[in-house]
């Protein structure tokens, strides 16, 4: 019936060209960047489930069939097939299986959903499209804003690392420039994507993408690997884009403030201090109970005064509060760990021998 015709459709406007690969045309093309849902895929079973979610939502149906078909192909004919891409093809062979054209509301609905997409492929953030029968050159160029595009991300998370953390003169927002084929290329059309979500009103543009791994998809892992420190505890990278100037600004957000050497430091100083406040102002024989049970050993630093107790602690060779050497004389000429007893330091062999 219904679901025939559109199945047959799709089997007309691919044609296998090469019989020996059989491979249908226009497989593995892009046409209209400007109309792409990003994060689309074959590689496993989950990916298959979140390309039905992504072509399911609004705006983006009249095309749904369209692109299941074409990544269970794809996948089918991938010449290193994995496990992972024939639990892809299970996953879409059942939902092609119950495929049910929409019904009349839904096509006026789709309708002007074509109507938009249509408006879109003719935008300039389009003017790289190429047809069925793409040349090398277009290819070429289109590869060439991909590349570029993701080069520019790169950037921009450089950018917004370092405004996170006050070191680009205290500006609130450093602007880009990001070419709009560019930009078009590594974001695709409006609406709801792997990475996150893109939104488009008049001129301009916003793109949120969600966590480390949306980063990872945009721009491959090994160009996110070198950027580590500067992505690490990443939430939400939002991208303002200006689509007549081409200009684009971006705000970071992280699970957790970054820890800085300052900050730590402040953090052992107060933690260091609490103590000796606590040993001065305290009572001694509790002190001596509860921090240094049963006469642990100990140590103390000459320059900040911290007290290191336990065993493990007597092999520290430098301070862990103020990383200063630890000299000879934190050390008793027995070679043995001093230990804390009522308020003073002791040679643990004493405190054996007074015993």
């Amino acid at each position: 019936g219904a679901a025939a015709a559109v199945a047959s459709e799709w089997d007309r406007c691919h044609p296998v060209v090469d019989e020996k690969s059989g491979v249908p045309a226009s497989l593995f093309t892009d046409e209209n960047p400007a109309t792409t849902i990003k994060g689309t895929g074959f590689k496993t079973g989950a990916i298959a489930r979140r390309t039905i979610a992504l072509t399911s939502q609004p705006g983006v149906r009249y095309k749904q069939y369209w692109t299941v078909r074409a990544m269970r192909e794809r996948a089918s004919r991938h010449p290193h097939q994995t496990e992972g891409m024939r639990d892809a093809i299970r996953i879409y062979d059942v939902w092609l299986g119950s495929y049910q054209p929409p019904t009349a509301m839904k096509r006026a609905e789709m309708e002007r959903e074509w109507q938009e997409f249509r408006s879109l492929c003719a935008s300039s953030a389009n003017a790289h499209s190429y047809g069925k029968n793409p040349s090398q050159e277009e290819i070429r160029r289109a590869r060439a804003d991909l590349k570029e595009g993701q080069y520019v991300l790169l950037k921009m998370l450089q950018i917004a690392s370092k405004q996170e953390l006050g070191s680009v003169n205290d500006r609130p927002h450093v602007s880009v420039q990001f070419p709009l084929t560019s930009w078009t290329a590594v974001f695709g059309g409006p609406g709801l994507h792997g990475y996150g979500r893109h939104e488009i009103e008049s001129n301009k543009s916003t793109v949120v993408i969600m966590g480390i791994e949306s980063v990872k998809e945009l721009i491959g892992n090994k160009a996110a690997a070198k950027l580590w420190l500067a992505i690490e505890g990443l939430t939400k990278l939002q991208i303002k884009y200006n689509r007549d100037t081409e200009a684009a600004t971006a705000t970071m957000e992280r699970c957790r403030p970054r820890a800085t050497l300052a900050a730590l430091w402040d953090k052992k100083r107060k933690s260091a201090t609490m103590l000796l406040s606590r040993s001065v102002e305290g009572n001694k024989d509790d002190i001596d109970r509860e921090t240094f049970k049963n006469n642990e050993s100990s140590w103390t630093c000459t320059t900040c005064t911290f007290v290191h107790a336990g065993d493990v602690k007597q092999a520290f060779l430098a301070c862990e509060v103020c990383n200063a050497e630890r000299l000879d004389e934190a050390i008793n000429s027995c070679g043995s760990s001093t230990a804390f007893n009522g308020g003073k330091y002791r040679c643990r062999n004493e405190v054996n021998q007074r015993k």
